[in-house]
């Protein structure tokens, strides 16, 4: 059976996914080299991978999250530091 479809609401509801996903969780999958784990992320919220690279909606949501998650680790550390 194919999926009809259209792009755009199959982009809707992947972005309406990562917003629950970011929702629900506190900071982003940050391995020790900085970048996000698309993978992980991916995973969590059952999109295919290269969904989260070419959605312009879902990039910026992504870039946003990681500056917080960054922050939020640099306060831990200064805090435990």
């Amino acid at each position: 059976m194919t999926d009809t479809r259209s792009g755009k609401t199959i982009g809707q509801k992947y972005l309406s996914r990562i917003q629950s996903h970011l929702a629900r969780s506190e900071c982003l999958p940050l391995p020790s080299d900085g970048m996000v784990n698309m993978s992980s992320i991916a995973t969590a919220t059952n999109i295919p991978r290269q969904s989260l690279y070419k959605s312009p909606s879902i990039r910026s949501l992504l870039a946003d999250r990681k500056d917080k998650s960054e922050d939020t680790l640099r306060k831990d550390t200064k805090l435990k530091g």
